[in-house]
């Protein structure tokens, strides 16, 4: 919202009278962002009952917050990327989009690692941006140019690593390639 409401203050213009107000609301929500939903290791959170809870508050969709210049915070940025590595897949290359559980949110997020990429590569680490792009992009030419929304992480579903969810998953396929 904070980085719709600063587009959208944009598209009107320096000259725009509403233009100002839109601006200030899109300050207002990333400074209510950064002043709520971050833990005292300067982790984002992605939601705020589990924040004040102490537990399962990791969620990967979080690191929009950074693609989209909402929270610009090096230490925030950082932490976060690091604490990543706690929903890294153990079966396949990727990452899953929270620490919730479930067989859903277990399975590989191919948006989430196309995101990931944009916030590692930002943050200066090229490595593991190039890593991810690398896969999605193996992903996709194994599925006839398509990138699936999911990967299966459990053989208990079917072979791991094979595409699962919507293929494709517009948005969350091509688009977010583009974007990374």
């Amino acid at each position: 919202a904070s980085a719709g409401l600063r587009a959208f203050a944009d598209a009107l213009g320096p000259n725009d009278v509403d233009a100002a107000r839109y601006r200030s609301a899109a300050d207002a929500l990333a400074n209510a962002i950064a002043a709520n939903l971050v833990d005292a290791n300067h982790v984002l959170a992605g939601d705020k009952a589990e924040l004040d809870a102490g537990f399962g508050y990791f969620d990967a969709a979080a690191v929009e917050a950074f693609n989209k210049d909402v929270i610009a915070d090096a230490s925030v940025v950082n932490a976060t990327l690091n604490a990543m590595t706690a929903l890294q897949s153990s079966t396949t290359p990727g990452y899953y989009r929270n620490d919730e559980g479930g067989t859903y949110d277990n399975s590989e997020w191919l948006v989430i690692d196309l995101w990931l990429s944009r916030a590692f590569r930002r943050a200066g680490n090229v490595d593991e941006a190039d890593r991810l792009l690398a896969h999605v992009t193996s992903v996709g030419d194994a599925n006839l140019g398509e990138i699936p929304e999911l990967l299966r992480t459990d053989a208990t579903l079917g072979p791991v690593g094979d595409a699962d969810g919507a293929i494709p998953m517009m948005g969350f396929g091509a688009g977010a390639f583009i974007e990374a």
